[in-house]
């Protein structure tokens, strides 16, 4: 199975330098599956979902290492990857700081 990455961006018209990873085909598992996976490999777990569609819900699975995953699940149990990469960190400022 490849090894999870983050998935090109299409129709872009910039190219990428020459020393960025190339991104692994779409890899798509049972929910389940895909859910183990990513605990055991990286460390990561669901921190949050949302719909997407009637028929699809993003999931966000987030490591401490701050390695992070969006999945597609869709009704009849298969679940893609979206994107994936590290450095994650939360933009909402706690409650009592900013406005």
């Amino acid at each position: 199975m490849a090894a999870l990455a983050a998935l090109p961006l299409v129709g872009c018209a910039n190219t990428p330098p020459v020393d960025a990873p190339v991104a692994d085909p779409v890899v798509c598992l049972p929910g389940p599956e895909m859910t183990a996976r990513l605990v055991q490999q990286y460390g990561e777990v669901p921190i949050g979902a949302g719909l997407s569609s009637e028929e699809e819900v993003v999931i966000h699975f987030l490591s401490e290492r701050g390695t992070w995953t969006l999945v597609t699940a869709v009704r009849d149990g298969e679940s893609c990857i979206l994107a994936a990469g590290a450095g994650w960190r939360l933009l909402i400022p706690e409650r009592g700081e900013g406005t």
